[in-house]
């Protein structure tokens, strides 16, 4: 049956080309669709679970020092704590040494949110006590391996550079202007709001291996608390005078930042629906119309091949594999676009990835091209063309 799907395949190249083409611009397209969909939910994914059940999600603004753990055991309600540092060294500062801004974050928000890097990784950790890894901003004039010498009161550290980030990447923050919203956008800035906030000479590290250092922790940036237990009125209101010395610049409930962020998905896909409905009747359009034109060229094909002495399945079978063949063509064809697409400036704007929920949603469009087409077939086939002889 497969040489029957090849031969047939060679007798049509362009319609046949056409069809893998036709293929290929609707996978394209669906899986747009499902990038442009998914998207809005790429921000709120890394931190449902730090705003799961009942707590607070705070910003600390100035700076104060703090001890997690010391936090965590003054909050009622065994609160759960995951937040983000500066860093401050209290001895003397020798000249040769570069004044350098920390940000630092819990192990646990940066394996749930890794903010993506243009060169290197965030995920190494140093054998060394005396070796730090750190990240930075590309045009910080750092390169990877790049390493810079720091004091602490157990003598020099180096902190070696083992990722740079590009500059459009979000890093988790804080940001004002969005804090009218009220979701999860305003707690993810930018290269440019964080360098204002606090200067270019800024080194991002992770909790693990700030603690070589040794420094003083400061709360700053964005606090996410959950209460394993229940809290009464009182107690709730001990806990936000307890957190206000930290001087809390923003301050909302889990359970509306949850509320607030998922309304603003189910309307980001509720303006998408009217696109995703048109792209699916497109995408039914195109296939039937694929397929009928096949069916319709080859009543002549299948007639003889009846007429021979192959059965109705067996004829099916041919369909069969011609269109997992045409598929695996378009496969190729949209496997070379996504190679090319990062090489072409003319491609940029255009939103789509790959992953195994797009190939899942390819195969879908795929197995759906099949049915139709082994239904158009199978009828084609039952209406015996050949008993009229003008179709011979």
């Amino acid at each position: 049956m497969i040489r029957f799907g090849i031969r047939e395949l060679r007798k049509g190249v362009l319609i046949n080309f056409i069809v893998v083409l036709q293929t290929a611009i609707i996978l394209v397209i669906t899986c747009s669709i499902l990038s442009a969909a998914r998207s809005r939910y790429t921000y709120f994914a890394p931190i449902r679970n730090f705003i799961s059940g009942s707590g607070d999600t705070c910003y600390f603004s100035v700076g104060v020092p703090v001890v997690k753990a010391d936090l965590q055991n003054s909050l009622h309600g065994e609160a759960s704590v995951h937040m983000s540092y500066m860093l401050y060294y209290e001895g003397a500062v020798q000249r040769k040494y570069k004044i350098l801004n920390y940000i630092v974050y819990d192990d646990e928000l940066l394996n749930s949110y890794t903010p993506d890097t243009a060169e290197g990784s965030w995920k190494k950790e140093s054998d060394s006590p005396d070796t730090v890894y750190g990240v930075v901003y590309e045009g910080s004039g750092y390169q990877i391996n790049d390493t810079i010498e720091v004091p602490t009161a157990s003598g020099d550290k180096v902190i070696q550079i083992c990722g740079i980030m590009n500059k459009d990447t979000l890093v988790l923050g804080f940001d004002f202007q969005k804090a009218m919203n009220n979701d999860f956008r305003m707690l993810y800035v930018s290269q440019e709001k964080m360098f204002d906030h606090h200067g270019s000479d800024l080194i991002f590290l992770s909790a693990s291996e700030a603690s070589k250092l040794n420094y003083t922790y400061a709360a700053c940036g964005t606090a996410f608390i959950q209460y394993r237990k229940p809290i009464t009125a009182a107690e709730k209101a001990e806990n936000e005078q307890i957190l206000s010395f930290y001087r809390t610049g923003y301050q909302i409930e889990n359970a509306k930042l949850r509320k607030n962020s998922l309304r603003y998905i189910f309307e980001q896909l509720r303006t998408l629906s009217p696109v995703i409905i048109g792209a699916f009747i497109l995408l039914l359009i195109s296939l039937i119309c694929s397929a009928a034109v096949f069916a319709n060229r080859q009543r002549r094909t299948y007639a003889i091949y009846e007429m021979l002495g192959l059965t109705r399945a067996k004829c099916l079978r041919i369909t069969v594999w011609k269109s997992v063949m045409l598929s695996l063509c378009s496969f190729i064809l949209v496997g070379g676009f996504l190679f090319l697409k990062p090489h072409f400036s003319a491609f940029n704007y255009f939103m789509i990835e790959w992953s195994p929920l797009h190939i899942i949603a390819a195969i879908g469009v795929l197995l759906i091209n099949l049915l139709i087409s082994l239904g158009i077939t199978a009828f084609s086939v039952k209406s015996k063309p050949y008993a009229n002889s003008r179709n011979l």
